[in-house]
């Protein structure tokens, strides 16, 4: 197992154990919302369905996490073919990705989170009998981040291709520069 494999191994398992420890009282503040509720499953029934929710992508995260940690880091790093050795592996690419990863992580549980404060609000909004405006700005925010969460929880891959080839041209200006001054 390479270097590189056993350094996204960890960094994987790091990032599981942040988004979990951030989900969990997420689960506490819904519960409180439920119990503090007025009986009314007009106004039960969305924090019910957070309530079911925000359980079940603590076990997605544990799944790919720390049960498919090894064919997560293989994907990220990938596999040395043949004569290439350790030193050899492409870290910029599958740093690239771990981060991105990371950031789509951090948009999924922004999103989990803003979504149990916004039912929370809508509920409130319910019971008096208006709706604002802003319930739509709130919508199509909270869709734009998961979508976004959902794109770099995949590696962001043409952002990550693109990323590459710049940063390789503008390494390869600054020999060309660093080799005129000479």
């Amino acid at each position: 197992m390479s270097y590189a494999k056993v350094v996204a191994k960890i960094i994987l398992a790091a990032m599981g154990i942040y988004f979990i420890i951030r989900l969990i009282p997420q689960v506490f503040q819904v519960a409180i919302l439920i119990s503090t509720s007025l009986f009314s499953w007009k106004s039960l029934w969305p924090l019910l369905v957070g309530l079911f929710m925000i359980p079940i992508i603590i076990l997605l995260i544990w799944y790919f996490f720390f049960y498919l940690r090894d064919w997560l880091a293989e994907k990220i790093v990938g596999i040395p073919t043949g004569y290439e050795s350790e030193e050899q592996v492409n870290w910029f690419p599958a740093a690239l990705r771990l981060c991105c990863m990371f950031a789509g992580l951090y948009c999924l549980v922004t999103t989990v989170s803003r979504w149990t404060i916004f039912l929370y609000v809508l509920r409130q909004y319910t019971e008096v009998g208006t709706i604002p405006r802003s319930i739509i700005y709130e919508i199509l925010n909270i869709l734009l981040t998961a979508s976004v969460g959902i794109y770099f929880i995949f590696g962001a891959p043409h952002f990550v291709q693109w990323q590459v080839k710049k940063t390789i041209e503008q390494c390869k200006k600054l020999e060309n520069s660093e080799s005129a001054l000479d």
